[in-house]
């Protein structure tokens, strides 16, 4: 009687327990779609950034430039 008890228990916190694993594979699986977007997505080349460094150091010339 108990062993059958225990058993039902058991069978309880086991589905309880696939309950609460389902929802940590979907934020693992975001995760890991997030980071291979993240390392996978565009990214700048040399010459992108000589123009952005350009175009910064000309804005603070014009910024500090008096009237």
């Amino acid at each position: 009687m108990l062993a059958k008890q225990i058993i039902q228990i058991i069978k309880v916190f086991s589905s309880e327990e696939k309950k609460i694993e389902k929802p940590r594979m979907l934020i693992n699986s975001v995760e890991d779609e997030f980071i291979n977007f993240l390392m996978n997505g565009p990214v700048y080349k040399t010459k992108d950034i000589q123009i952005i460094q350009k175009n910064r150091k000309s804005i603070a010339a014009w910024r500090t430039k008096s009237v």
